[in-house]
């Protein structure tokens, strides 16, 4: 089981530079990014230091989960990493889309639904990387 923690963390690193890089690009692109004093060097590269360390630790864990549950995933390599990822994805974002797209319904304000469509998309972006990573790496690494 221990197996899965060090591809885990590897993939949650490379799910956290690929979430920062979008929000830079997002940045330069002229689109509003909800990360205070993002134009900054210092603001992303402070984003890019808790992301690293946010998605490092989650990344071990769901890792050895992943090595857990290996043989009933299905798919192989990428496709069963891909699979794993989309599914931390939905699960972990579940909690938002439940504490904010109730008080949506019951006032109809547009900036709650604006809390439960970008965090969702943006997160599920880390877990989708993470899973795209996971399962070549995880295959690849005898530990």
């Amino acid at each position: 089981m221990i197996r899965g923690f060090y591809p885990g963390v590897i993939a949650g690193f490379i799910g956290s530079v690929a979430i920062t890089g979008y929000f830079i690009l997002k940045a330069l692109l002229g689109f509003e990014v909800y990360i205070p004093d993002f134009t900054s060097v210092d603001g992303w590269s402070s984003f890019l230091i808790y992301e690293l360390g946010y998605t490092g630790i989650f990344g071990g864990i769901f890792g050895l989960v992943y090595s857990k549950f290996y043989k009933k995933i299905p798919g192989k390599g990428i496709k069963k990493g891909l699979f794993f990822g989309c599914m931390i994805g939905l699960l972990s974002n579940i909690w938002i889309a439940q504490r904010n797209y109730l008080p949506w319904l019951l006032t109809g304000l547009d900036w709650y639904l604006e809390m439960v469509a970008i965090p969702f998309t943006e997160g599920f972006l880390i877990w989708v990387t993470y899973g795209l990573v996971l399962g070549p790496v995880y295959e690849r690494l005898n530990l």
